[in-house]
């Protein structure tokens, strides 16, 4: 990612609070904002601003510099091992843990950690400019309170409004920490990247006509280049793709009802390969997948899928399946069509709004209308994507996008 004429971003000491990628670490594939988070990673530690990382630990608060950030990044990757905990956590019991393996091999790259009352004077010594928070993670009162100092922006990026809008789709208790944790953004930041105008809106109309808000921007997240496969496989029409974490806002259920219903039927039952690590309620997830009739004959399981891997399923798929009951932003469909493969998507208007007549669009309840959707394909009568894709969001708009309205804010702070 190259840098930006007048970059405010570049403007530094910037922050990145790495705290997400902290809590991910040993816990498999990397998920959508594990990767927008990395993606920050990248663009800041390119820009020569000056780029320090913020990570809340089990034990206090770690300022690291950007060989901090890049050592981290790679653990949750994959791409290196941590090595071994600290005395402490082996004393403990918990050496064993990727979190705190992951903390003794940040603990060597800190270049200042205070304890968990001691971020204050931390900010004090540092005086960063600008505060960055994109993983949903440490959006605390006592964080954002601690760096909201004259000389400090503090930007957020938001990736969703799901705890809120569908709070049947989370675990009972996230609806309320999110709120909370949204009063916090709004009394503190001045700056909010949403990820798309969806997103924006809903931000916009559940804040309403509050005192004190901040800027709130639409600014859609790059979409992650797959590998390229050395020779691409042969597509087979008659097998379909579903990629997303278990949990129940992916709406597995649905695509597995509609895999009963059309091995009612007298045709030729399509092979489905769902691709996604367990997240809430996973485990109950996994069961109904492994536990249905067609598992291992014309349903499989993929868990702990390399992006490698998941681009060969999609290069051979002749769809991607994409039931979700709510989404943000939505990765899939667009590495489907990148390689090749129809989406076939849940009918939201934050997927419509961006894949427009590029996807083929089904009611996420309606069983009996994916099953025939999915016949139809087989058979046809949906035709696969023509001539070149559409050209999906890049982080190179995505950033010049927060650059513009963090110049906006430092013009608007100067203007006397």
């Amino acid at each position: 990612m190259t840098g930006l004429p007048d970059d405010a971003l570049a403007q530094g000491p910037v922050w990145l609070d790495l705290t997400r990628t902290l809590s991910r670490a040993g816990r498999g594939v990397p998920t959508g904002i594990d990767r927008v988070e990395l993606a920050w990673l990248d663009r800041l530690a390119s820009t020569g601003g000056g780029l320090q990382c913020l990570c809340r630990t089990t034990r206090g608060f770690l300022l690291l510099p950007p060989e901090g950030g890049k050592a981290l990044s790679e653990v949750l990757l994959g791409i290196s091992e941590p090595g071994e905990a600290d005395l402490w956590s082996r004393i403990t019991g918990r050496g064993g843990r990727a979190r705190h393996r992951a903390e003794a091999l940040i603990r060597r790259h800190a270049i200042d950690r205070c304890s968990p009352w001691g971020l204050s004077a931390m900010v004090r010594r540092h005086a960063p400019r600008t505060y960055c928070n994109v993983g949903h993670a440490n959006l605390a009162a006592r964080v954002y309170s601690a760096l909201d100092t004259d000389g400090c922006r503090i930007v957020t990026v938001l990736h969703d409004l799901i705890p809120l809008t569908h709070p049947d789709l989370v675990p009972t208790d996230q609806p309320e920490a999110f709120a909370r944790k949204l009063g916090t953004v709004a009394a503190h930041a001045a700056l909010v990247v949403a990820v798309s105008e969806d997103t924006r809106r809903r931000l916009s109309d559940h804040w309403g006509p509050l005192s004190r808000k901040p800027v709130v921007i639409a600014a859609p997240i790059g979409v992650p280049e797959l590998p390229d496969l050395p020779s691409p496989p042969p597509r087979e029409t008659g097998r379909f793709v579903m990629v997303g974490t278990l949990e129940p806002r992916k709406n597995h259920g649905t695509i597995l009802r509609a895999w009963s219903l059309l091995a009612e039927d007298a045709g030729e039952v399509p092979q489905l390969h769902i691709v996604g690590n367990p997240g809430w309620k996973g485990d109950a997830i996994r069961r109904e997948i492994e536990g249905h009739p067609l598992f291992g004959r014309s349903i499989f399981l993929h868990t702990g899928t390399p992006d490698a891997a998941l681009a060969d399923q999609l290069a051979r798929a002749g769809a991607l399946l994409y039931p979700t009951l709510a989404e943000g932003f939505g990765l899939p469909p667009w590495e489907a069509l990148a390689l090749g493969a129809r989406p076939i998507c849940a009918d939201l208007p934050v997927l419509r709004a961006y894949l427009g007549p590029h996807a083929v669009y089904v009611d996420p309840t309606d069983v009996y209308s994916w099953a025939a959707t999915i016949r139809q394909y087989m058979s046809g009568s949906i035709a696969g994507p023509s001539g070149t894709p559409p050209e999906a969001p890049g982080w190179q708009e995505h950033f010049e996008r927060v650059s513009a309205a963090l110049s906006a804010l430092r013009d608007r702070a100067e203007r006397p």
